[in-house]
């Protein structure tokens, strides 16, 4: 059956939690911290990351630069949906009149795009690490959808984990996109948590063939 709201030009007409899609798959088991990432924000001495996840959409669509996906439901996947400060029914997705003009192409792409991508801590610890879930999930992608490659370390650590083996399709606002399948990561932890595999999966990507000395250093981001 094809799915007329392709053919339309209204936003998406609600969501859906990604463990409510019959192809959930689970990477990461949840992962209970023994003490609260940020200290100053006071709350509770423990927080649990979420599992990390995969879904595979058929027919699935992708809205924007910062990758929103709705499924052939026309339902938006809430949990990859990300806009700081508001839930998801107030994503600002649902503010919309009407979505770009729809591009359908073909094969399997996987979309690692997110909100922020020419901050470093996004980039770092919110795209890449989604490259990693993708890798533990064993389900295999034609094209990247990502958001930002203009800048010099965007380039280099893509160049880094990708290479030019893949296909790439830079989202911007204006995009529209639909493919056979859409491969869709979870975040690997939610805004302002970093994971520990996450960390460790970025030691292992860039710091083999770095010499970082003896000295204490601060960074600043």
């Amino acid at each position: 059956m094809r799915c007329r709201c392709c053919e339309s030009n209204s936003p998406p007409s609600g969501y859906i939690f990604a463990k409510e899609h019959p192809s959930y798959l689970r990477v990461h088991e949840a992962q209970e911290l023994g003490a609260p990432p940020f200290p100053l924000q006071g709350g509770s001495a423990t927080t649990t990351l979420p599992e990390t996840f995969v879904l595979q959409l058929k027919k699935g669509r992708i809205i924007g630069d910062a990758g929103v996906v709705v499924t052939e439901e026309n339902k938006v996947v809430a949990d990859t949906a990300i806009h700081f400060g508001r839930p998801i029914t107030r994503h600002r997705i649902f503010e919309r009149r009407g979505v770009p003009p729809l591009v359908k192409i073909n094969g399997r792409v996987a979309v690692i795009a997110s909100i922020n991508p020419e901050c470093y801590y996004h980039w770092m610890c919110d795209i890449l690490p989604k490259l990693e879930i993708l890798r533990l999930s064993g389900i295999k992608a034609d094209t990247l959808y990502l958001c930002g490659e203009g800048r010099p370390f965007q380039r280099e650590t893509l160049a880094r984990l990708v290479g030019e083996s893949m296909r790439v399709i830079i989202g911007r606002p204006t995009l529209h996109l639909m493919a056979d399948e859409l491969i869709v990561p979870s975040l690997a932890a939610p805004y302002p948590h970093v994971s520990g595999w996450a960390c460790g999966f970025l030691r292992d990507a860039f710091l083999q063939q770095v010499s970082v000395g003896t000295r204490r250093r601060i960074f600043v981001s």
